[in-house]
């Protein structure tokens, strides 16, 4: 027998080997390869409740949680798009960081400013036809945290400033959407969180009350 019958033999002899499974199992795991996300999407977003937070009591006191910010009509709308708006996401933050009743009122947590905003990239029309035109969304926050002496005097307030973007292309899913949107106030109510125990631990000394 000569080699290249000897070849053709192994081949036939391999080949029974590979049969519809297994070319479909293959198949499937090289979709799944391709489809792998970190963060994978469809499934439920985690639940921004702050329950695990542990409230601080400004010096004995409890802290007044309120709201100037009256929200325009763009924020609220581009707001019913997150998976909660900003400010209410503040407030339930701020009802879980602080000791809010019972005792002395020691502090002012105040909500000045959460304006969401957004622009689309309208000027892009290569990027608009092709589908890679992308949404900006800038979320702008202020808050005051102002003492409240012994005498009823406020003393001058702590401030709380930040400016947050997030560009998503207009031809992401949904899913996708949505979870860059968690992530977008997730980051935001970390950064404040962040500066709101730097303020009470290092900055709101005795000499406020």
């Amino acid at each position: 027998m000569n080699q290249l019958a000897k070849n053709q033999k192994i081949v036939l002899q391999i080949m029974p080997l590979f049969n519809k499974n297994h070319i479909i199992f293959i198949a499937l795991l090289f979709l799944m390869g391709c489809s792998y996300s970190e963060h994978p999407m469809g499934k439920p977003l985690p639940n921004l409740s702050y329950e695990n937070l542990n409230p601080y009591s400004i010096h004995g006191g409890s802290v007044v949680i309120q709201q100037s910010f009256v929200p325009d009509e763009q924020t609220k709308r581009l707001s019913a798009e997150l998976p909660v708006a900003p400010d209410k996401l503040i407030r339930r933050y701020a009802n879980r960081r602080f000791v809010t009743a019972g005792l002395p009122t020691k502090l002012i947590f105040d909500i000045q400013n959460a304006t969401l905003t957004k622009a689309a990239d309208e000027e892009n029309i290569v990027g608009f036809l092709s589908g890679a035109a992308e949404d900006y969304y800038k979320l702008s926050i202020f808050i005051t945290m102002t003492p409240v002496r012994a005498d009823g005097q406020r003393a001058a307030p702590f401030t709380i400033k930040l400016n947050r973007q997030l560009v998503v292309p207009q031809n992401t899913s949904l899913a996708e959407r949505e979870f860059r949107q968690f992530e977008l106030l997730e980051k935001t109510l970390s950064d404040i969180d962040r500066t709101v125990s730097d303020m009470v631990q290092n900055k709101m000394t005795l000499e406020y009350f």
